[in-house]
This record gives structure tokens, sequence and C-alpha cells, in this order.
């Protein structure tokens, strides 16, 4: 992650009006943009698919495209974080041919799983047709490896390739999907393919920049990688539990919501607490730009001094000194975050009337919406601390994080679907603000005890 703070450094190394306002914009679109244009193009499709579909093949594509999505991320989550994790340690050895073979081998294992797992939902769970089926299993493949591929480039600080690819094939998956819907508007499984070709476009482009970059090994496929996965186990874990914590409440609601839809066999939805929870989480972009630029420019910089005086000449005064500034420039980091965010949690939370009317939304959707607006701010607040315990290596307190995260949000969900209306989407705000006061003394504590943390690491087993 420091990568970013090197390009960050650099739009802002004149300390300028402009220059800054370049790194935060820069920030922004680093840390939110893939996933802004996907919320956006399928928000898009979705108005333009009414012009010329039925109300009930639109809801099948987009709730079919959601699933996928969801599965995905939560398929993803585990080997995502372990996957850096080589990749980072293959480029401290100085060995980035080992890099190309690892990402192959874990495309395949991982097209396969989403391969198998999506054929079989959709055959068996939701009864369509063969074409549906074969079509919403080669997105989820593809969804899969625009994840996993995007994470290594994310590892090699290439983010306009992200952003490009992201853009360009999301594009093409919403014209075309919109081009074959026309051809035959009740076959809404022609929507699915041009979403297929769009993201073998965006999964092409990816790729392309992946394969420029890296230099080719012996070996085509490498399956040491996975030896990570039992060195590294909380690291896996803590990749799965989080994913799955963001999506365990809209699968819930799904699956249980006295309001949820049947959409077509196992696929269900529940529109109304969908659409609020998702413009809540839009409302986290000011945030993830400020933790971005600060936290992976001025903590990351002091950070990295710390340890190369460590571990070269530097001295006892020198080391405390850095030391210092690490707590200073993540505190204040911190503070600068929860200033934006919080600033930014209530103007939504005064002005979300108006922008519910704007959209066309219910008095119920204006409650959901700001019950979750709290839930993303201590969401935010959580990211930034989990990223410092991953920065300290601390892998064992991150898995108790996101599993707490996991946990209370799923379990407050279910309570608050049996409570009634009211008390919908705290078991998000709740969960979020457990994991963030959980991460934030965690964090204290390191940074008080940073050189135990760090002499005593030497003898912790490789599996913790």
């Amino acid at each position: 992650m420091a990568g970013i703070g090197f390009e960050l450094r650099r739009l802002n190394r004149n300390n300028t009006l402009l220059g800054t306002i370049r790194a935060y914009g820069a920030s922004g679109l680093i840390t939110s943009g893939p996933w802004i244009i996907s919320i956006l193009s399928i928000a898009v499709l979705s108005v333009l698919l009414a012009k010329f579909t039925s109300a009930h093949d639109r809801n099948v594509i987009l709730s079919s495209v959601t699933h996928i999505y969801a599965f995905m991320l939560i398929l993803t989550g585990a080997p995502s974080l372990v996957l850096t994790r080589y990749a980072a340690d293959a480029f401290s050895e100085k060995k980035p041919e080992r890099i190309l073979p690892s990402y192959l081998s874990s495309l395949t294992v991982l097209s396969i799983l989403a391969a198998l797992s999506t054929a079989a939902f959709f055959h068996y769970g939701v009864a369509v047709s063969p074409l549906f089926t074969l079509s919403a299993t080669a997105l989820a493949v593809l969804v899969a490896a625009t994840f996993i591929t995007a994470n290594y480039l994310g590892a090699l600080k290439h983010y306009n390739s992200i952003l490009a690819a992201f853009f360009c094939g999301y594009a093409v998956s919403g014209a075309l999907a919109i081009e074959l819907m026309q051809v035959d508007p009740g076959n809404p499984a022609l929507a699915l393919i041009g979403f297929v070709i769009g993201h073998l476009l965006l999964v092409t482009m990816l790729f392309a920049s992946l394969y420029r970059e890296l230099p080719r090994g012996e070996k085509l496929f490498d399956l040491s990688c996975f030896k990570y996965f039992l060195r590294f186990p909380a690291l896996a874990a803590a990749g799965l539990c989080y994913n799955a914590g963001i999506w365990i409440d809209k699968l819930l609601f799904w699956w249980l919501s006295p309001d949820n839809h049947q959409v077509l066999g196992a696929m269900y939805s529940a529109p109304d607490y969908d659409v609020a929870v998702y413009l809540s989480i839009l409302s986290i972009v000011p945030g993830m730009a400020v933790f971005c630029l600060k936290l992976e420019t001025d903590f990351a910089e002091f950070f990295t001094k710390y340890f190369k005086a460590l571990n070269s000449t530097g001295t006892l005064n020198e080391l405390h000194a850095t030391k210092d500034r690490i707590a200073e420039a993540l505190r204040g980091g911190l503070s600068l975050l929860a200033k934006v965010q919080g600033t930014t949690t209530v103007l939504l939370l005064i002005f979300a009337e108006p922008l519910t009317r704007f959209l066309y939304l219910g008095a119920f959707q204006i409650g959901v919406l700001r019950v979750t607006l709290v839930g993303s701010f201590f969401l935010v607040m959580f990211l930034a601390l989990l990223t410092v315990l991953f920065y300290f290596d601390d892998r064992r307190c991150a898995l108790v994080a996101a599993g707490l995260f996991l946990l209370t949000n799923g379990l407050v969900t279910l309570l608050s679907l049996l409570s009634g209306a009211a008390y919908f989407g705290v078991g998000y705000v709740l969960a979020s603000a457990a994991a963030f006061a959980f991460t934030a003394l965690r964090a204290n504590h390191l940074l008080e005890h940073l050189e135990y943390r760090i002499f005593n690491s030497a003898h912790t087993p490789a599996t913790t």
C-alpha cells in the first residue's frame, strides 16, 4: 500500500492548493473509483432497461448481477490478502518473476470454484434457461478474475490502468446489454451476454497491464503461492470475514425480510433496504480519499523510516523520535478523517429527505438511510485502523476485528428483522462501531508498545 503514497506525494510535492486538490482527487479515485463506476453503471443500466423490458425481466437481470458480485467478493475475500502478501514478499526478495505464475495458478483455481458454484446456483436454485446459466457462469468467472487481477495491479501501483479498464469494461457492458435486449426484450440472458463481453474486455485490459509489467519466469504456473494459505491462515480468514461482513446484512434481508421479493427461484431481493444502504456506502468516498492520502503518505513514510533506522545505524533517540512521528501522523490522519467523514455524514443526515425525494425514495428508505449513514461513518474509521493493523502485521487481531464485524452484523441484523422495521440497519451500525472500537484500542496499544511488538514478533510463529 505504501506505493500509493509515493504517487500521492509526487502530486503534492510543491504543497500548493492545486497539488493538494490533485492529490485528494487521485486518492479518491484510487480508493473508490472502480466500485463507484460499478454502482453508477448498474444504476444507469436499471433506468435505461426500464424503457423496453418488463419489471420482472429487469429484476432478474439486476438481481443476477448483484448476486454474482456478492458471491464473488466473498469467494475472493480469502485469497486477496494472501496473494497480495505473496506478491509483496516476491518484490522484497527481488524475485518478481514468481508473481505471474502465482497469479495464473490462483486465477485458474478461483475460476473453477466460481464456475462450479455459480452454475450449481443458477441451474438448481434459480432454474433458468441453459443460455442464462451459461452466461451467468461466464460472468461470475470474469468478475472473480477482475477482482484478483485488479488486486495484483494494485500491488504494482497501476491505478490508472485499473480505472481505465473499469470505465471501458462497464461502458461496453451497459451498451451491449441495452443493444442486445432490444433485439429480444423477453430474453434476459441477452443482457448478461452483454455484461460478459464487457467484463471480458475489462479483464483483458487488466491482464495486459499486468503482463507488460511482470517479468516471465521459467514456469507458467507455480502452486507454491498456495503454501501462503498455510503460512498466513489468519490473513486469509480476515479477508473472508471482512467481505462476508460487508454482505451478511444484505443477504439476511434478501432471505428473511418481511418486505423481500422473490425474484426467481432462490434469488430474492430487498430493494427498499438495498438502495438505502448502497447510498450510505457511497458517502464514504470523501473519507476514503482523506484516509488514503494521509495514512498512505505521512504514516507510511515515517513507518518506513523507522524500520530503515532500526535495520541500519539509527540511534535510540532517532528511533524514539520517528516513533513519535508515526503516532502523530496516525492520530492526525484519523482526526482529519473523522472530521471530513463526520461532516459528510451530518450534512447527508440533514438533507436526507430532499435527497431521497429527488431519487423517488419512500419514508422507510429515508429512515434506513439515516441509520446506515452512521454505520458508514464507523465503517470508514474501521477500515483505516484495520489497514494500520496490517501495517504492523498484527494478523491475529485483524482477524478478530473482521470476525467481530461479521458476527455482530449477522446477529444484530437477524434480531432487528425479528424486532421490526424501526431497527432495520442497526446491525450494520453496531458492527461497524464495535469493529472500530476494537481496532482503535489495538492500534493504540501497538503504538505504545511498538518496540516490544517488533522484537517479540521474531519469536512469533509464522502461522499467527
